[in-house]
């Protein structure tokens, strides 16, 4: 539902005065103080949820192992933080390379012309997805 209210009120209006991103349209509306602003709150509020989606599992795991009612429960949880920020990084990354990856397939696709119409180009990439 917010994608297709996204696409049908903001695209068009980005399109028309040729920007790209939301601060952009802040910037050209109400002046650099407020993207720049917006851009700090920005950042602040993905740092703090990044630390509570750290934290919350680290101390679930905790709980659930027993590790939080012993003396050296503190050393136990920095050890789930850490691991637990591996495997966030670690999704992220393979998230990231499959994002890449079909991309990268779709635009070869596009300059080899392999593709007659947009049906064809949807049926090539469902078939190289399942190969991987």
């Amino acid at each position: 539902m917010a994608i297709s209210f996204s696409s049908e009120i903001f695209i068009p209006v980005f399109y028309n005065l040729g920007i790209n991103t939301t601060y952009e349209y802040l910037e050209l509306r109400f002046g650099r103080k407020v993207r720049n602003a917006t851009t700090i709150m920005f950042m602040v509020a993905n740092v703090i949820s990044t630390g509570v989606v750290i934290y919350a599992p680290a101390t679930a795991i905790s709980a659930v192992t027993g590790t939080l009612q012993t003396n050296c429960s503190k050393k136990f949880l920095n050890l789930f933080i850490i691991q637990s920020s591996r495997l966030e990084l670690l999704l992220t990354l393979a998230g990231k390379m499959i994002n890449y990856l079909f991309t990268f397939i779709l635009s070869k696709m596009a300059e080899r012309s392999e593709a007659k119409s947009a049906k064809n180009l949807v049926e090539k990439v469902e078939k190289l997805v399942e190969k991987v």
